[in-house]
């Protein structure tokens, strides 16, 4: 009972934290559409917490207390259509008639079912071996599952009206993985939710369980599709705290699996589950920092490759730190893995470590044109007599945006190559083209 609790609560802070995340970072013609999507997960929501809640009450609560939570499980399963209908119908005639229908209808049950419990239930079990409902099987509960049945098709065909009348291939491919999920959430409702709590009620956490992941896997088509247009900077915030409480499901789902199997206890206890979430928070907030440590060390230690992707974004963080440039030589030599690597910046040369380099030296290196239409010279007797006196194995240019020279770069002995292979030179040109930026904002 304990994990069911823990999955129904993350799940549905998930759940929410996607609908913000989408509402927050959309563009401001986007955000009235997200608001009913926001509006749909907090309903999705309000489902799951009334049935984790009655399900979780003590065999010695009371009994306002659980019909509260029995209003909550009924009432907001029929109020987050109306929202499914004007998020999913937004824009057509026939979404809005449905989301009115779908609010009267709402309006009468919660009236018939306040007024008169007894048309729903007749009694409220509440004891240690589990909490359930004896549901009333009449006309009340037939039209309550009908709705919900007349309902969740309808949702289904403005759906598919939606995605053949949608120009675009990639939010036809988002609409119908929602499609796909509302159909594996609806139609576990029905039978979780719907028919089977006349006999078993225990079960009936899994429909919401399904709807809720439903909600997560349309973040990620309204993300993978293009959707709708979010905002980066939010983007990358939102989808890490996303990504973060679903390492944390995963987790505790994992944790309870091995510790009901090593102790032959089906609920750890209270203490024990505390300790671990402890532990996932902090394990959450050292990702980033153990991720960055793991890239370094695997570009460090990788000599017969280049992590291009590691060093661009240690560069482009670079570019905003205003570096010293020899500090960019030590790095670039370290993750290039080259012995030396020296950047000639307003005849200067700042130098990865100290060599046997003059102002003579870079004056003559200076002078040299490149007559390539690479950035990589082709040495002419006089440039190769020099680099064969200072040990170096390659020269290049660092141009601007508009090809014109900010600098050179000298490339040392490599650590373990004898001379560039095609896929080096490629990434090279990457990383050069990145260095090259940082030497112009450093001059400038």
């Amino acid at each position: 009972m304990q994990l069911i609790k823990i999955l129904l609560l993350t799940v549905s802070v998930l759940a929410i934290l996607s609908g913000v995340a989408v509402f927050g970072g959309s563009k401001k013609e986007d955000r009235p559409q997200m608001a009913m999507f926001v509006l749909l997960v907090l309903g999705v929501s309000a489902w799951v917490v009334s049935i984790m809640t009655f399900l979780a009450l003590p065999a010695s609560a009371s009994l306002s207390t659980a019909r509260l939570a029995v209003f909550g499980i009924y009432i907001s399963g029929l109020a987050m259509n109306i929202f499914a209908f004007a998020y999913i119908g937004w824009g057509y005639k026939i979404g809005r008639l449905m989301m009115i229908l779908s609010t009267a209808a709402t309006l009468l049950m919660s009236y018939l079912l306040i007024h008169d419990p007894s048309l729903l239930y007749s009694g409220i079990v509440l004891s240690s071996e589990g909490n359930s409902v004896t549901l009333v099987s009449d006309w009340y509960y037939n039209l309550y599952s009908l709705i919900l049945t007349v309902e969740n098709v309808s949702l289904v065909l403005i759906l598919l009206y939606r995605i053949r009348h949608t120009s675009s291939p990639a939010v036809k491919k988002g609409w119908l993985i929602f499609m796909v999920g509302l159909m594996i959430g609806g139609l576990g409702a029905g039978v979780f939710d719907v028919m089977l709590p006349p006999t078993r009620y225990d079960l009936i956490w899994v429909g919401p369980l399904l709807m809720c992941a439903d909600m997560i896997a349309h973040y990620y088509a309204a993300l993978r599709y293009r959707m709708i247009i979010i905002h980066s900077s939010w983007l990358k915030v939102s989808s890490y705290i996303v990504l973060a409480a679903l390492s944390a499901i995963i987790y505790f789902v994992l944790f309870f699996v091995i510790f009901s199997a090593l102790f032959k206890i089906s609920n750890p206890t209270n203490e024990v589950i505390l300790l671990n979430f402890v532990l996932v928070i902090i394990a959450i907030l050292l990702t980033p920092a153990i991720s960055e440590v793991s890239s370094f060390f695997q570009s460090l230690a990788s000599v017969r490759q280049i992590n291009l992707g590691y060093i661009i974004k240690k560069l482009d963080r670079l570019n905003s730190t205003n570096p010293n440039l020899a500090d960019v030589s030590a790095f670039l030599a370290d993750h290039l893995h080259y012995h030396y690597i020296g950047i000639i910046s307003k005849h200067k040369i700042y130098e990865s470590t100290p060599s046997n380099i003059n102002a003579e030296d870079v004056e003559k290196i200076t002078s040299v044109e490149n007559d390539s239409k690479t950035p990589w010279f082709s040495p002419n007797v006089r440039l190769k007599r020099t680099m064969e006196k200072l040990n170096l194995s390659n020269v290049a240019e660092l141009r601007n945006s508009k090809g014109e020279r900010v600098g050179l770069i000298l490339f040392g002995r490599a650590v373990e190559r004898s001379n560039l292979r095609e896929g080096d030179r490629s990434r090279l040109l990457t990383v050069l083209s990145a260095t090259s930026l940082v030497v112009e904002s450093k001059q400038k």
